[in-house]
């Protein structure tokens, strides 16, 4: 439907009704996506299905955190560590949350617990998803049955009050907008601000956002962000990569950017910045040819035992170009330079190659893995965060050097 007949659209009313039929449209929209892109005959994984609850055109990055896979991957290396260090390890899953941070897996797992907080415990959650959402920071957490009642009563002792809006009941705190330091740190979501909240309980699924018309939108079902193929199209490779391992997390990100623009990104666009990005984009230019454009990239991170993956998977329309993209991959790793650590990024990414192409629907995905044998964890440090490849292309990520890498002319 277009913008103007979706303007002349009769509405459909708040409440239950309107869920209704929109999951019923969700539900068309996903058999018609089938039909438009046919894939393999094998079940979605936990992440399709957690994309499904999140906005088509989301803005920003996109985290999708297998939690319940994480903690139980994690469980073995971790199995030297004091009862008190297995607890925190079982928090690290969250630290991809809205900006939470390690320092506060620890201090949340050490001082009662989710329970107190939010009415459930690490290991009964399913998936988390979260994003930017324009300030909001969205979550969605799945896999908590019957925990309505114990997530009201935490939500109640907190000062959160019950609204009834839209057809549903959204407990909040503190206006939009509002930050109060008294809640700072309280939960995954008050961050160091104390920012205001706005939770709903769907079913067995927990919804927040920090603005009513953030909640709002994630209450009405909206349509699923998989009825993007591109998007499809990572998370289907991720789950059909299955040499690599259990597929724990998909960071989703936007499309390639120009080298010009990737290079400001690090030095920056003041006046002083301005030698250092001409001499680095004139070094950049002697590396050879960029891979071909793509509008959609992610980053995925594979476990199996001792054995940890991460890739950078990137869907194209057709074979020439996918096949271009793992053609010209290897050069670029030993010919781009890491304007953050020195050198080349081929050196930073010192783990065994795994280049491949996977068909995903209506979509060739350039799988570009990297893997490693590490062992059980010596203890809990900032390290364990970036040594291991997954860790390490996110770090790239934040530093500046990924965007460069994948950058086109």
């Amino acid at each position: 439907m277009n913008r103007a007949a979706q303007a002349n659209a009769p509405a459909i009313p708040a409440g239950p009704l309107r869920r209704r039929g929109l999951r019923i449209f969700n539900s068309v929209a996903s058999a018609l996506l089938t039909v438009l892109l046919p894939i393999p005959s094998i079940a979605d994984g936990p992440l399709e299905r957690l994309a499904d609850r999140v906005p088509l055109g989301a803005p920003g990055m996109v985290v999708l955190t297998d939690v319940a896979a994480s903690v139980t991957e994690i469980a073995p290396l971790a199995a030297d560590f004091s009862a008190a260090d297995r607890r925190i390890m079982a928090y690290l899953p969250l630290t991809l949350v809205g900006g939470f941070e390690p320092y506060q897996a620890w201090k949340i797992s050490t001082e009662g617990g989710l329970t107190a907080r939010l009415g459930f415990e690490i290991e009964e959650i399913g998936q988390i998803a979260s994003w930017r959402g324009g300030g909001d920071a969205p979550v969605v957490i799945t896999g908590l049955p019957g925990r309505a009642d114990t997530i009201a009563a935490a939500l109640q002792s907190r000062g959160f009050a019950p609204r009834m809006r839209f057809g549903t009941t959204v407990w909040h705190r503190l206006r939009d907008g509002q930050t109060d330091a008294a809640h700072a740190e309280e939960d995954p979501f008050s961050q160091r601000a104390g920012y205001p909240g706005r939770f709903v309980i769907d079913d067995s699924t927990l919804l927040f956002a920090r603005s009513w018309t953030g909640i709002r939108r994630l209450a009405s079902q909206p349509l699923s962000m998989r009825l993007e193929p591109d998007i499809a199209a990572i998370l289907r490779a991720g789950y059909l990569a299955k040499d690599r391992g259990r597929l724990l997390e998909v960071i989703l990100l936007g499309p390639q950017k120009p080298l010009n623009t990737a290079v400001s990104g690090f030095y920056g666009t003041g006046p002083a910045a301005a030698p250092k990005t001409a001499n680095a984009i004139r070094r950049l230019q002697t590396r050879g040819d960029p891979l071909p454009p793509f509008r959609r990239h992610g980053l995925l991170l594979w476990q199996n035992g001792q054995q940890i993956a991460g890739a950078v998977a990137i869907p194209y329309e057709t074979q020439a170009d996918v096949q271009a993209a793992i053609g010209r991959f290897p050069a670029l790793l030993d010919r781009t330079l890491s304007l953050y650590a020195g050198g080349f990024v081929g050196g930073v990414l010192r783990y065994q190659r795994h280049f491949s192409v996977l068909r995903a629907g209506k979509r060739w995905v350039a799988l570009l893995a990297f893997e490693e044998t590490g062992g059980k964890f010596s203890g809990i440090s900032p390290m364990m965060f970036v040594t291991n490849p997954f860790g390490r292309l996110r770090e790239m990520r934040l530093s500046g050097d990924l965007p460069v890498l994948l950058s086109g002319r």
